[in-house]
């Protein structure tokens, strides 16, 4: 995969390059059967990583889980209280979207991905 993971953390700036996304099918084999995205965006040069997922075709407030890695310390934050709009959801190969919000004490804005896999 290339792209990047761009965001805001407390007011300062990261950027993630070093990119894994992983596709898994869930409940394979039933008529709610569907493929979960999982993205992994960390850097060589930046402290920090973060991982992200929602289904594959679903577009808007859809990332359903969202958590980021500092040295020791991890956050972790469901959907709610956590805004995000993906506007390309893996049908094409890409992924796009934006996110923002609190999670565990980290306050992140300008989040944004932009991710060709």
């Amino acid at each position: 995969p290339s792209g990047t993971v761009n965001f805001k953390i407390d007011g300062v700036q990261k950027t993630l390059k070093i990119i894994d996304v992983g596709q898994y099918k869930n409940l394979e084999g039933t008529p709610d059967e569907f493929t979960q995205i999982s993205v992994f965006a960390s850097s060589r040069t930046e402290d920090g990583a973060v991982e992200f997922s929602f289904k594959k075709g679903d577009l808007g407030n859809v990332i359903t889980d969202f958590t980021y890695i500092l040295g020791g310390d991890v956050g972790y934050q469901m959907s709610s209280g956590f805004s995000t709009d993906v506007t390309s959801s893996g049908d094409d190969k890409k992924l796009i979207g934006t996110f923002s919000g609190n999670v565990d004490g980290f306050t992140f804005t300008e989040g944004s991905f932009n991710i060709q896999y």
